[in-house]
């Protein structure tokens, strides 16, 4: 929106001089303007975006500018709700943010076909790497699912050098079941064929961002019954084996970010059958774990 482009780029400047810039970007043909409705009919500030010709001057290869019509608006809605929590979170995080990467990059297609073909380490076994089927029943997965965040933010982290963060907007209903399914088997599995994480020497982190508390409650409900799979050692009793998944992915309400809160909620270690107590709720924790010293002040990590 003008209003976030204006806080990122001339935060000590007045608003009227971003809608100047604006208005010339708009009437040389380098951007194009839409305007979005709340629920009550109300509009908002006007939302940007860069046009066919601006993406042709860049000499940006393999992106095209989305058409501004009635049917796009969903996709284009849900574009804003992105960007703002990235703005958000470089808001937060400040200069720990290295650099954001769009749904175009974000993307990971998994190499091998399914939990045999992971090459592991002595003594480890794949185990309870399952999906769920439409009638409840949940089976062996048989094939790696690709996955597509809404973007990766790549985050210096205290203790570790960088990480990346992989930001999934909740895709609602029951399609929340599978979206977390695939980012499990990613966590525990097949992160070692993807060239990126295989130099990091380990997974990625996952927020999936939810509308509003009750829904993060209500997906973190579902995480805790679909979050399975495990790297089993042998001889070693399933309470301790690792649980990558369950580690790593975090639930969020998207308020919370716009508000300075880095929390999100994290399921119990082990699944329900597990647990003496299979009642235990998910709690939350950070997010991310930030370097110190870091600091909001003029940071604009770039964005591909």
């Amino acid at each position: 929106m003008s209003t976030q482009i204006h806080r990122r780029f001339h935060p000590d400047r007045s608003l009227s001089v971003t809608q100047r810039h604006l208005k010339r970007l708009a009437d040389a043909g380098v951007i194009a303007r839409f305007q979005l409705h709340r629920d009550d009919g109300g509009g908002v500030p006007f939302c940007c975006t860069a046009s066919d010709r601006a993406i042709g001057l860049l000499e940006i290869p393999g992106r095209r500018a989305p058409e501004l019509v009635e049917a796009e608006m969903p996709g284009l809605r849900s574009d804003v709700h992105v960007v703002g929590w990235l703005l958000a979170l470089e808001g937060v995080a400040g200069d720990a943010v290295i650099e954001v990467l769009g749904p175009g990059r974000a993307g990971l297609a998994p190499k091998g076909a399914g939990p045999a073909s992971l090459d592991l380490e002595a003594g480890l076994i794949a185990r309870d790497f399952l999906v769920t089927l439409r009638d409840g029943k949940r089976v062996e997965v048989e094939r790696f699912a690709p996955v597509r965040p809404s973007a990766v933010a790549s985050l210096r982290n205290g203790e570790s050098g960088t990480r990346d963060l992989l930001v999934v907007f909740d895709p609602g209903g029951r399609a929340a079941a599978a979206t977390l399914e695939a980012y499990d088997h990613l966590l525990a599995g097949w992160w070692r064929v993807v060239g990126r994480y295989q130099r990091a020497g380990g997974p990625p982190g996952v927020v999936v961002v939810c509308s509003d508390a009750a829904r993060a409650r209500t997906v973190a409900a579902i995480a805790d019954r679909v979050l399975s799979a495990a790297i089993a050692q042998i001889g070693v009793a399933p309470q301790a084996w690792r649980r990558p998944g369950r580690e790593a992915i975090r639930i969020a309400d998207e308020v919370d970010l716009h508000r300075g809160d880095l929390r999100a909620l994290a399921v119990p270690a082990l699944p329900p059958s597990l647990r003496e107590d299979d009642r235990a709720s998910a709690v939350p924790l950070p997010l991310l774990q930030l370097p110190p010293g870091g600091t909001a002040a003029n940071a604009k990590p770039p964005w591909r």
